[in-house]
Protein backbone atom coordinates (compact mmCIF):
# COMPACT_ATOMS: atom_id res chain seq x y z
CA UNK A 1 0.00 0.00 0.00
CA UNK A 2 0.93 3.54 -0.07
CA UNK A 3 0.70 4.59 2.87
CA UNK A 4 -1.12 7.70 4.12
CA UNK A 5 0.45 10.21 1.30
CA UNK A 6 3.37 10.32 -0.87
CA UNK A 7 5.21 12.53 1.61
CA UNK A 8 4.64 9.68 4.24
CA UNK A 9 5.53 7.29 1.88
CA UNK A 10 9.22 9.02 1.93
CA UNK A 11 9.76 8.89 5.36
CA UNK A 12 9.38 5.22 5.59
CA UNK A 13 9.95 3.63 2.22
CA UNK A 14 12.80 1.74 3.37
CA UNK A 15 11.38 0.59 7.25
CA UNK A 16 8.03 0.62 5.95
CA UNK A 17 8.03 -3.32 5.17
CA UNK A 18 9.44 -4.24 8.73
CA UNK A 19 7.41 -1.94 10.84
CA UNK A 20 4.20 -3.17 8.86
CA UNK A 21 4.53 -6.87 8.86
CA UNK A 22 6.52 -7.54 12.20
CA UNK A 23 5.97 -5.00 14.04
CA UNK A 24 1.95 -4.28 13.22
CA UNK A 25 0.85 -7.59 11.89
CA UNK A 26 -0.31 -6.65 8.67
CA UNK A 27 -2.33 -9.13 6.50
CA UNK A 28 -3.72 -7.22 3.89
CA UNK A 29 -1.20 -8.09 0.80
CA UNK A 30 -1.83 -11.99 1.99
CA UNK A 31 -5.22 -11.93 1.95
CA UNK A 32 -5.23 -9.75 -1.87
CA UNK A 33 -2.75 -12.45 -2.91
CA UNK A 34 -4.79 -15.34 -1.80
CA UNK A 35 -8.04 -14.03 -3.23
CA UNK A 36 -6.16 -12.77 -6.56
CA UNK A 37 -4.83 -16.63 -7.10
CA UNK A 38 -9.20 -17.76 -6.00
CA UNK A 39 -9.65 -15.31 -9.21
CA UNK A 40 -6.83 -15.96 -11.71
CA UNK A 41 -6.78 -19.63 -11.11
CA UNK A 42 -4.52 -21.12 -13.49
CA UNK A 43 -4.28 -18.41 -15.23
CA UNK A 44 -0.31 -17.61 -14.65
CA UNK A 45 0.31 -15.25 -17.85
CA UNK A 46 -2.63 -12.70 -16.18
CA UNK A 47 -1.33 -9.12 -16.23
CA UNK A 48 -2.53 -7.43 -13.34
CA UNK A 49 -1.70 -4.04 -11.91
CA UNK A 50 -1.41 -3.14 -8.72
CA UNK A 51 -2.62 0.69 -7.35
CA UNK A 52 -0.81 2.17 -4.37
CA UNK A 53 2.52 -0.48 -4.34
CA UNK A 54 3.80 1.43 -2.61
CA UNK A 55 7.00 -1.01 -1.43
CA UNK A 56 5.78 -4.25 -3.58
CA UNK A 57 4.23 -6.25 -0.54
CA UNK A 58 0.98 -6.95 -2.57
CA UNK A 59 3.23 -7.23 -5.58
CA UNK A 60 5.52 -10.30 -3.22
CA UNK A 61 2.77 -12.11 -2.30
CA UNK A 62 1.08 -12.14 -5.66
CA UNK A 63 3.94 -13.11 -7.48
CA UNK A 64 4.79 -16.19 -4.55
CA UNK A 65 1.33 -17.26 -5.97
CA UNK A 66 2.95 -17.67 -9.45
CA UNK A 67 1.33 -14.60 -11.20
CA UNK A 68 5.09 -12.87 -12.27
CA UNK A 69 3.20 -10.34 -14.73
CA UNK A 70 2.50 -7.72 -12.42
CA UNK A 71 2.71 -3.56 -12.96
CA UNK A 72 2.58 -0.97 -10.38
CA UNK A 73 1.22 2.24 -10.11
CA UNK A 74 1.94 4.62 -6.98
CA UNK A 75 2.25 7.98 -6.00
CA UNK A 76 5.65 7.75 -4.04
CA UNK A 77 9.42 7.62 -5.75
CA UNK A 78 10.83 6.34 -3.03
CA UNK A 79 8.62 3.60 -2.50
CA UNK A 80 8.37 2.92 -6.11
CA UNK A 81 12.67 2.12 -6.05
CA UNK A 82 12.12 -0.07 -3.16
CA UNK A 83 9.72 -1.92 -4.84
CA UNK A 84 11.99 -1.97 -8.02
CA UNK A 85 15.02 -3.29 -6.12
CA UNK A 86 13.09 -6.12 -5.18
CA UNK A 87 12.37 -7.00 -9.05
CA UNK A 88 8.53 -7.50 -8.45
CA UNK A 89 7.13 -5.05 -11.23
CA UNK A 90 7.50 -5.62 -14.52
CA UNK A 91 6.65 -1.95 -15.12
CA UNK A 92 6.28 1.04 -12.95
CA UNK A 93 4.33 3.90 -13.00
CA UNK A 94 4.62 7.05 -10.95
CA UNK A 95 1.83 9.56 -9.76
CA UNK A 96 1.83 12.99 -9.44
CA UNK A 97 0.20 12.82 -5.44
CA UNK A 98 -2.56 10.19 -4.65
CA UNK A 99 -3.12 8.45 -7.16
CA UNK A 100 -6.17 9.93 -9.61
CA UNK A 101 -8.28 8.29 -12.62
CA UNK A 102 -6.55 10.64 -15.08
CA UNK A 103 -3.10 9.88 -14.57
CA UNK A 104 -3.88 6.18 -15.79
CA UNK A 105 -5.12 7.64 -19.37
CA UNK A 106 -1.77 6.57 -20.56
CA UNK A 107 -2.47 2.62 -20.28
CA UNK A 108 -4.62 1.50 -23.33
CA UNK A 109 -8.42 0.09 -23.08
CA UNK A 110 -8.49 -3.78 -21.82
CA UNK A 111 -5.02 -3.94 -20.71
CA UNK A 112 -5.34 -5.97 -17.47
CA UNK A 113 -6.93 -9.10 -16.44
CA UNK A 114 -6.79 -7.74 -12.86
CA UNK A 115 -6.35 -4.41 -11.06
CA UNK A 116 -5.38 -5.10 -7.59
CA UNK A 117 -5.61 -2.15 -4.27
CA UNK A 118 -4.53 -3.03 -0.62
CA UNK A 119 -4.69 -0.11 2.08
CA UNK A 120 -5.29 2.43 -0.86
CA UNK A 121 -8.61 3.38 -1.61
CA UNK A 122 -10.85 4.48 0.95
CA UNK A 123 -8.37 5.84 3.94
CA UNK A 124 -9.45 9.50 3.70
CA UNK A 125 -11.56 11.61 1.52
CA UNK A 126 -7.99 12.49 -0.15
CA UNK A 127 -7.62 8.65 -1.68
CA UNK A 128 -8.80 8.00 -4.94
CA UNK A 129 -11.60 6.29 -3.87
CA UNK A 130 -14.82 5.19 -6.09
CA UNK A 131 -13.92 7.97 -8.39
CA UNK A 132 -10.71 6.34 -9.73
CA UNK A 133 -12.81 3.16 -10.30
CA UNK A 134 -14.72 4.55 -13.70
CA UNK A 135 -10.99 4.84 -15.16
CA UNK A 136 -10.30 0.93 -14.10
CA UNK A 137 -13.17 -0.27 -15.30
CA UNK A 138 -11.58 1.07 -18.58
CA UNK A 139 -8.07 -0.40 -17.77
CA UNK A 140 -9.35 -3.93 -16.77
CA UNK A 141 -10.57 -6.69 -19.47
CA UNK A 142 -13.36 -7.58 -20.34
CA UNK A 143 -14.27 -10.07 -17.75
CA UNK A 144 -11.63 -9.16 -15.95
CA UNK A 145 -11.74 -8.00 -12.11
CA UNK A 146 -10.90 -5.27 -9.77
CA UNK A 147 -10.22 -6.48 -6.21
CA UNK A 148 -9.54 -3.89 -3.36
CA UNK A 149 -8.60 -5.58 -0.31
CA UNK A 150 -9.27 -2.74 2.89
CA UNK A 151 -10.14 -2.07 6.55
CA UNK A 152 -14.31 -2.22 6.92
CA UNK A 153 -13.77 0.88 9.23
CA UNK A 154 -12.29 2.64 6.24
CA UNK A 155 -15.44 2.04 3.99
CA UNK A 156 -18.08 3.09 6.61
CA UNK A 157 -19.20 7.01 6.23
CA UNK A 158 -20.84 9.30 3.60
CA UNK A 159 -18.31 10.82 1.80
CA UNK A 160 -17.85 8.01 -1.07
CA UNK A 161 -20.10 8.13 -3.38
CA UNK A 162 -21.14 4.45 -3.50
CA UNK A 163 -23.92 4.35 -6.09
CA UNK A 164 -20.56 4.30 -8.94
CA UNK A 165 -19.70 0.91 -7.65
CA UNK A 166 -23.28 -0.85 -8.24
CA UNK A 167 -23.55 1.61 -12.40
CA UNK A 168 -20.22 0.06 -12.81
CA UNK A 169 -21.74 -3.47 -12.07
CA UNK A 170 -24.33 -3.14 -14.19
CA UNK A 171 -22.11 -3.23 -17.14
Amino acid sequence: SSGINAEYGDHFAETYDHHIIQHDGYMGPTILAEEAAILLGQNTSAKILDIGSGTGLSGEAIRKKGYPHIDAFDPNKRSCEVAQRKGVYERVFLSTGCPRGSELQLILDNTYDLITSVATFWVTPSHPGVAMLEELARVVKPGGRILIVDNEEYIRGDWQNWGVIKELEGR
